[in-house]
């Protein structure tokens, strides 16, 4: 019994390959591997799992290649053979999806919706007139100061911004409060 694996069964090359090829190609091409190293004495088996792929595939590309089943042949699937949408064939799933979701989110109004953020102040106009389902609003200020990124921040205004952020105690990621000094 053999118990020694070729070096490389797909080289890089091979990977690089087998990324332009459709299903149907590439089966054949894993397949001409896989009678390459069996000729050798490996088992399919020990193949496939190197090659992380089912023997089903294999023995299917084997029998393509036998049968010159698949070779020329310009579709891999019938004619509207992929799958169906299926939220168009079940529109109630919709709903249901919302009263699954929908507690978990933000529900911010729809201030944003569709507008086309040009600017930062337009960002931010747009950010002051929204508000969540809870009546929750969102205050913001725009910093307009440019900082040169080849300094180091200064340790005081490290102090300073800690003075004016207050992070609330239920969910104190996302709830803060930025005083204006």
């Amino acid at each position: 019994m053999i118990t020694k694996f070729p070096p490389e069964v797909l080289t890089p090359e091979d990977l690089e390959e087998i990324s332009t090829l459709n299903e149907c190609e590439r089966r054949q091409f894993l397949a001409t591997k896989v009678v390459f190293f069996r000729k050798q004495g490996f088992s399919i088996s020990k193949l496939t799992k190197m090659m992380k792929t089912s023997k089903n595939t294999i023995y299917k590309g084997i029998r393509e290649l036998r049968t010159d089943d698949g070779l020329g042949k310009g579709r891999v699937r019938r004619q509207g053979g992929g799958r169906k949408d299926l939220l168009s064939l079940h529109p109630d799933w919709i709903d249901a999806l919302k009263v699954v979701i929908e507690p978990h989110t933000a529900h911010i109004t729809r201030s944003w919706n569709g507008a086309p953020l040009l600017s930062v102040k337009d960002g931010a106009e747009r950010a002051t007139k929204t508000t969540t389902a809870n009546g929750l609003t969102v205050h913001m200020d725009i910093n307009s100061k440019i900082y040169d990124i080849r300094r180091p921040i200064d340790e005081s205004y490290k102090k300073r911004v800690a003075q004016r952020v207050l992070f609330q105690e239920q969910l104190p990621k996302w709830n803060y409060l930025i005083k204006q000094s």
